[in-house]
């Protein structure tokens, strides 16, 4: 370094210090030295050292590019002040992007908990509150607990891996032996369970009410008198399987009792991208792949159930979701609703979103829909029937303003009560004066309504009955909202006239019928003396020239014998019912006829109405039926024979008390004996008597096995008012009774007789009188052995009753001897052939 330099040296580190303090200074003093090298350079002096000089002073810098010796320094000037601006430019970006911060749009908890279609509406229109999905909701928080023990209903399909118990009740149950209950009864994997003393049966894919009445019928075959009930004591597990837009998609550990709802429950539930109105189920059989489909839409909007329960290996599959479209403002239900190519605006505004409030702008209903890839805003009348025919489409929004949105000073009225709408405050300053204007109905909730503050946010609860006792007042201000709810969900069913003891409102249930509504009812006079008025609408009148239109007149006698769906009519909300006297010139006569006819029931009785008549007009035989035992009671003839056997009885029980003791002997022992057994007689005929008397009033009838051969036959009678017709299956069993070791019912076998049955009983006691027994025919004729008692049949030659064939249905009596004198034998005899003849009846009718 050269002493002629240093200087210049020292005075570069110098600037170099103050620069880092000062730069503007340095500038000044740079441009200095630039123009200082300009004007030696254009005075031909001093120019390779000036450049040297720049060139060291840039080496110190650390800044400058370097210079080579015969640069020129303008244009190395101009390129340096450039570079310069630059980065200034740059670091007063920098530093003021330190000190600024940018504001973020916020995103609201709320829009982050919505899904991506309902993100979608909600950019296409500012909805006040943001609209959900319909339907999604009615998984969330729901839980199924799976148990494999259980009660279960007679509508469970019972499956291979079912445990069954058998409950077995009944005298032959007791006498034979058979456990009161029969434990874990399993279905094997062919659908078959074993039952001891039955054998097996088939069970699968059969209910559990169905079950019990099989094995009731198998039971029913060996032994009468025998009660079957059937529970389920395991239940099943198998496998399904959930897949498709549900949250936890996988496999299911489910049993019988489960349906598919419970399935997409424990999945977590429909995502809010799959669909609820196409939920495919799969199946495979043998016989190839099953799929049906579930739209829960019925569920959530018609109350429709969804019974569809699962079997082993069915899949579950929430399709994705298909077109939706939303309804919004003044309806009952604004949501977002996914709809199908057919749905209407009106499908979609009535009966999903409910249909809009009474206070809705009808005329001037607003449609934002696209339109050429654009969306655009339409408005319609709500009335136009053009509109509502029309198909919904698909991303369209429809918009129903309020009437009252820009009222002021003004309340408005909801609910249950005759004049619901819009009042002012200052007419209607507070509450008292308000619910003397609106009107409170008889059926309006007096102990709850509620006043909704808009402005201050808060709902206001109260009685209406305080507040028209004057217990209760408040101001009203403008903007409040006065809910008032009803006594029930649903209008009742009014229930009044002459001949009940108090009107009544029975609570209206769907499917309520006219039978079960007047089981609240209480009559003061017998109901076969009275009709029904049904009528439309809720009217409390008793005049029936008021009540208006009347949808049914149904006779009582017939509602209550004969439930039929044109007697026991199902009732609408708000209809009523008067109860009237049936007019003398109304009365109608009428005969029944049960059993094995296609349409038992009551009949109206018309003029010259015969036997075959009446089994023409319900249906006919069924297959099962035995013409050969039909049951006919004519009501006076139960009533004449029911005259003599009382007559009868008194007078043998009379006649025993008269019996002189010393006509019989003197002996103690043998009068007191003597009284005992006819203390015992006369019980004995006694407790016939009580049993006897149900089956009094029966018409031996040959019916032929043919329906075409009795109308031209003797048989063929005509009808009366109050005849009553049983016709029972084929009997599979015959009754002995009377003075047998054991009365029972015996299973029927073909060409056995009347001495085979009777060993099956025991034989008969010491006190039975044998050459007085008869033989009691399904048909009700009786052969007596005492007919057929001769010096041939005596001998082994002629017929003998004990060798008679018995048919089935049949029922063979021996009667007691009675100690009484001869001249009353005969009597004694009518009457126990007769009582024992009911009591064949009524094991007839009864047990089949």
């Amino acid at each position: 370094m050269g002493k002629k330099n240093a200087g210049l040296y020292v005075l570069l580190a110098f600037l170099l210090i103050f620069y880092s303090f000062y730069p503007p200074f340095f500038n000044s003093i740079y441009s200095g030295v630039c123009s200082a090298a300009s004007y030696s350079s254009y005075g031909g002096h001093g120019d390779s050292t000036a450049a040297q000089s720049f060139s060291n002073l840039q080496g110190l810098m650390g800044s400058l590019p370097s210079v080579p010796s015969g640069t020129n320094l303008q244009s190395l000037k101009s390129k340096y002040l450039a570079a310069k601006a630059k980065s200034a430019k740059k670091a007063h970006r920098k530093k003021k992007s330190s000190k600024t911060v940018i504001p973020q749009k916020k995103i609201s908890p709320l829009l982050l908990k919505l899904s991506k279609i309902e993100k979608v509406y909600r950019r296409l229109y500012p909805f006040v509150k943001p609209l959900k999905q319909f339907g999604y909701k009615y998984f969330i928080g729901k839980t199924i607990k799976t148990t494999m023990v259980g009660a279960v209903g007679n509508s469970y399909v019972v499956g291979p891996g079912d445990s069954l118990n058998i409950y077995v009740s009944g005298s032959p149950a007791e006498v034979l032996g058979i456990p009161g209950v029969i434990n874990n009864i399993k279905v094997n994997r062919e659908g078959f369970i074993n039952i001891p003393y039955i054998g097996t049966i088939y069970v699968w894919n059969k209910t559990l009410g169905e079950i019990k009445d099989l094995i009731n019928a198998k039971f029913s075959q060996r032994f009468k008198n025998v009660s079957v009930s059937v529970s389920v004591n395991k239940l099943r597990q198998f496998m399904v399987y959930v897949s498709g837009f549900v949250r936890n998609p996988g496999p299911i550990l489910a049993n019988g009792t489960m349906s598919v709802m419970d399935a997409l429950i424990l999945a977590g539930g429909v995502s809010r991208e799959g669909s609820l109105r196409n939920i495919l189920i799969t199946v495979k059989t043998k016989s190839g792949t099953y799929v049906r489909r579930i739209d829960l839409y019925d569920l959530l909007l018609k109350g429709i159930p969804v019974n569809s329960y699962l079997s082993a290996g069915e899949v579950i599959y929430a399709s994705p979701i298909g077109r939706t479209a939303a309804v919004y403002g003044s309806v009952k239900r604004p949501a977002i609703y996914e709809i199908r190519s057919d749905t209407t605006n009106a499908q979609l505004i009535y009966s999903m979103a409910g249909g809009p409030q009474f206070f809705s702008h009808k005329k001037s209903v607003k449609i934002i829909k696209l339109v050429n890839g654009k969306f655009k805003t339409l408005t319609v009348n709500l009335n136009s029937e053009k509109f509502l025919n029309q198909n919904a489409k698909n991303g369209e929004i429809i918009v129903l303003n309020n009437l009252y949105s820009a009222l002021k000073n003004t309340v408005y009225v909801f609910g249950k009560v005759s004049y619901p709408g819009i009042y002012s405050v200052k007419t209607t300053p507070d509450l008292k004066d308000l619910i003397k204007k609106i009107g409170i109905m008889f059926d309006t909730n007096l102990n709850y309504a509620q006043i909704v503050r808009k402005y201050e946010r808060r709902i206001i609860k109260f009685s209406p009955k305080e507040a028209l006792e004057g217990k209760f007042n408040i101001k009203l201000k403008s903007g409040d909202k006065i809910v008032f709810y009803p006594k029930w969900i649903r209008k009742p069913v009014e229930i009044s006239g002459d001949y009940i003891k108090t009107p009544v409102f029975v609570s209206y249930n769907k499917g309520l019928t006219l039978l079960k509504a007047l089981g609240n009812v209480s009559f003061t006079i017998p109901p076969k003396n009275l009709k029904a008025y049904v009528f439309a609408g809720n009217h409390y009148y008793t005049s029936l020239k008021k009540y208006g239109r009347v949808v049914k007149v149904v006779f009582l006698h017939n509602l209550f014998n004969h439930q039929t769906p044109k007697n026991n009519v199902v009732l609408l909300p708000g209809e009523s019912v008067l109860i009237k006297k049936i007019n003398p010139t109304e009365l109608v006569s009428s005969v029944t006829i049960l059993g094995q006819v296609s349409r038992p029931g009551v009949y109206r009785l018309k003029k010259g109405m015969r036997l075959y008549d009446l089994i023409i007009k319900a249906g006919g035989y069924t297959s099962a039926a035995y013409p050969k035992a039909l049951v006919f009671i004519r009501r006076s003839v139960k009533r004449i024979q029911s005259i003599q056997l009382n007559e009868a009885i008194m007078d043998i029980q009379n006649n025993m008390s008269a019996v002189p003791v010393t006509g019989i002997g003197t002996a103690t022992e043998q009068s007191l004996a003597y009284q005992s057994v006819i203390t015992q007689e006369k019980q004995y005929i006694a407790s016939l008597k009580t049993v006897g008397l149900q089956g009094l009033g029966r018409i031996a009838l040959k019916i032929p096995n043919r329906l075409r051969y009795l109308k031209y036959s003797r048989e063929n009678i005509k009808l009366r008012s109050g005849d009553f017709i049983f016709i029972p299956p084929k009997p599979d069993f015959v009754l002995v009774m009377g003075s047998v070791f054991n009365q029972i019912a015996i299973p029927y076998i073909p060409g056995k007789t009347v001495g085979w049955y009777l060993n099956q009983a025991g034989g008969a006691k010491a006190n039975a009188d044998a050459g007085q027994a008869y033989l009691i025919q399904a048909d009700g004729r009786a052969v007596s052995a005492a007919q057929m008692s001769s010096f041939w049949s005596f001998m082994g030659i002629g017929p003998n009753f004990y060798d008679m064939p018995v048919k089935p249905g049949d029922a063979i009596a021996f009667p007691p001897k009675f100690q009484a004198p001869i001249l009353w034998m005969p009597l004694i005899k009518d009457v126990t052939q007769i009582i024992f003849n009911s009591i064949a009846t009524v094991a007839m009718v009864r047990y089949l």
